[in-house]
This record gives structure tokens, C-alpha cells and sequence, in this order.
């Protein structure tokens, strides 16, 4: 299987991060009825029948903290797959090593560093594995992606000084 260009490996990968960055932008779209919903279906799980609007009411400071972390979550996550997909629509046209790439590489990096500052109080107010493993993932993938940021940079000097010599 081909794994740069249209339709190789990078341009399935693009098709589906588009795809991802749409469902993302309906889901914020629809977020508060979602998020009452769930508040609904917790409290009924929990505690027993109660009309969904009396749920949400008993949960209206929580309610409205998730529904503003959530959001910048899911700015913070847009913008990140927004720059992943500039990054591969390069390395589709056959382009890796450009100064670009370096910088996106740099931004991706500080984007997954705000989403573990993003879920540090996550930690506290949220009693879930799922915040630690965030916080793990996106922490690692902060570190590659800065020394991946690095590695281009590098390549680039290379590259350029080869450029000269020839």
C-alpha cells in the first residue's frame, strides 16, 4: 500500500480527519441538548425517575462548568486536527521538509500542552480515568511532537545545505 499521496495512506488519513473535524462540529452544535440528556440520564440512573428538566436543574453549576470545558475541549481539539491535516495535505504533495511543517509541528506540540493544562483541574472535579489517560496521552504527544518539530528542523538545515552544495 502507497503511504504518501492521494490515495495512499496520508490522503485516507486526511479524508478521515475531515470527516472527524465535521462530526466534531455538529456534536459542539448540539452539545447543550446532549449534555442535558446525559445530565438526565445520570441522575435517573442514579437516583430514579425524575422529569429531565428537574435533573438539569439539580445539576445546574455542574452542568454549566462541563459545558464550557467541553467547548474548549472542543475548539482546542478542532484546532488541533485542523493543523494535523495541514500537515498531511504537505506530506501528500510530496513537501515534508519546509519550514511550514517545522511550525505546525511546534503548534500541534503546544496544542496538546494546553489540553494537559486543560485537564489538570480535570483531575479534581471530574472522577475519571478518562482525565488521567487525556492527560497522559496528550502529554506524550506533546513531547513527540516537539521533538518531531526538532527532527524537521534539522532535516531542513540538511536539506538546504545540501541544496547549496550541489
Amino acid at each position: 500500500m502507497q503511504v504518501i499521496g492521494k490515495r495512499g495512506l496520508s490522503g485516507l488519513l486526511k479524508h478521515i480527519l475531515t470527516f472527524v473535524m465535521i462530526l466534531g462540529a455538529g456534536i459542539m452544535v448540539g452539545l447543550p441538548w446532549l449534555l442535558k440528556w446525559f445530565f438526565a440520564y445520570e441522575y435517573t440512573f442514579y437516583y430514579g425517575d425524575l422529569p429531565t428538566g428537574q435533573a438539569v436543574q439539580f445539576n445546574q453549576t455542574s452542568y454549566i462548568w462541563t459545558l464550557i470545558f467541553l467547548y474548549l475541549s472542543a475548539v482546542l481539539a478542532e484546532v488541533l486536527l485542523w493543523q494535523v491535516r495541514k500537515l498531511l495535505v504537505h506530506v501528500q504533495n510530496d513537501r515534508p521538509f519546509i519550514q511550514e511543517n517545522v511550525l505546525l509541528l511546534r503548534r500541534i506540540g503546544f496544542l496538546c500542552l494546553a489540553f494537559c493544562v486543560l485537564y489538570i483541574p480535570a483531575l479534581f472535579l471530574i472522577w475519571s480515568v478518562f482525565a488521567v489517560v487525556v492527560l497522559f496521552v496528550f502529554g506524550v504527544v506533546s513531547c513527540i511532537a516537539f521533538i518531531l518539530s526538532a527532527l524537521f528542523q534539522k532535516a531542513l538545515l540538511y536539506k538546504e545545505e545540501n541544496d547549496m552544495t550541489i
